[in-house]
């Protein structure tokens, strides 16, 4: 490889590098920005504008309150509609009390409090473990409203 095509592969690597850095300097608060977040963890930022869409890959993340930790294989919102986080193979726990809710797909509505899982859903507390197709999580209050084949287990309290 000659000097002058080196030097300008060593420049577009340097660009890419840049690019990226800044790409997840917007787009990363885009997705998130109705979410407090510390310790974020992303494989790769993807700006898909043929879709509208920007997603990570890999997330993992807690929220700067404490409040919950989630993890998901991709992380994605369409540009039109901020405020609405998809996740992909999620897990949120919400680590005071110590609540699981697992699912194919997580829909995180900000605005409204809530969490919509789709496709294999689990939640699971201290006391219950519930198995359902679909699930709504209501942030503020701690409801859960399940439906499809629904399978629910109550801990015994002599179990521990």
């Amino acid at each position: 490889m000659s000097y002058s095509v080196w030097r300008v592969w060593v420049f577009k690597v340097i660009l890419l590098s840049m690019l990226l850095a800044l790409v997840s300097i917007i787009l990363i608060p885009m997705i998130f920005s109705d979410i407090n977040i510390i310790d974020l963890k992303v494989k790769k930022v993807v700006n898909d504008s043929k879709n509208n869409e920007i997603y990570l890959t890999n997330l993992k993340y807690n929220d700067a309150d404490g409040e919950i930790s989630v993890e998901a294989s991709r992380a994605y919102t369409n540009t039109n509609k901020i405020g609405v986080q998809n996740l992909e193979n999620a897990k949120i726990t919400k680590i005071r009390s110590d609540e699981i809710l697992t699912s194919n797909h997580i829909k995180i509505e900000s605005k409204k409090n809530q969490y919509i899982a789709k496709g294999n859903v689990k939640y699971v507390n201290k006391d219950i473990t519930i198995n359902s197709d679909k699930a709504i999580y209501n942030k503020k209050s701690g409801n859960l409203k399940a439906q499809g084949n629904l399978k629910i287990v109550i801990k015994n309290k002599n179990d521990g």
